[in-house]
């Protein structure tokens, strides 16, 4: 009995000792989470805190899609993107619809899985944090399948709605010429006052997720 007592205590202690361990990479530097996880080598980050685990899907998909320092060094990004798509995976195991999981596995990889991409949506079709990140996903891909296209058309129809929004697509329009033409078919379709407004933002510059 005190054997099985004493395995409990070390066991709770490497528990403890390890979220600790994740919840500085999780609350430091962004430079310091990325080393972190490109140490790793992608292994996953396991955390048993629901708290925890969202807070580091938070921070994976925000370094994943707007790091400065990843995404202008692809080798980096595929580490860190190794380490956080296994702790993902770790949580989807026990919560296949878990929407902020299912956004870090779509920012970590490579191309976008319309598949995936549909998963994402459809767990979190309007929750501007997931939201937002599927967009910036898609701002890195040089090119997307039709299938992928159409879920994306959705997402931007969503975003343009409302005010968070259309600063934030404005933001993606400014930055990147690819998505230029299903950002302006979107728009299009919007209601004049909404349309105009959209407009009023691109004329002064302003974008960006605030």
């Amino acid at each position: 009995m005190m054997a099985l007592c004493a395995l409990v205590m070390v066991v709770s202690v490497r528990a403890f000792v390890a979220e600790y361990r994740v919840a500085l990479q999780v609350n430091g530097t962004t430079n310091d989470f990325i080393d972190a996880l490109s140490a790793a080598e992608g292994k996953e980050i396991q955390v048993f805190g629901a708290r925890l685990a969202r807070d580091l899907m938070v921070r994976c998909a925000r370094t994943l899609n707007i790091a400065p320092r990843l995404l202008s060094d692809l080798e980096l990004h595929s580490k860190v993107a190794d380490s956080c798509r296994y702790s993902a995976e770790f949580i989807i195991i026990n919560a296949p619809a878990n929407p902020r999981a299912l956004t870090v596995l779509l920012s970590a990889a490579a191309r976008v899985d319309a598949a995936l991409y549909g998963r994402a949506q459809a767990a979190a079709p309007f929750e501007p944090w997931n939201l937002y990140n599927r967009l910036k996903v898609v701002q890195r891909q040089p090119s997307l399948s039709a299938s992928a296209a159409a879920l994306v058309d959705a997402d931007l129809g969503h975003a343009l709605a409302s005010d968070w929004g259309r600063r934030a697509v404005a933001g993606i329009y400014r930055d990147s010429t690819a998505l230029r033409p299903a950002i302006t078919a979107a728009a299009e379709r919007l209601p004049p006052r909404d349309q105009a407004a959209f407009l009023d933002l691109l004329r002064h510059g302003v974008g960006g997720a605030g």
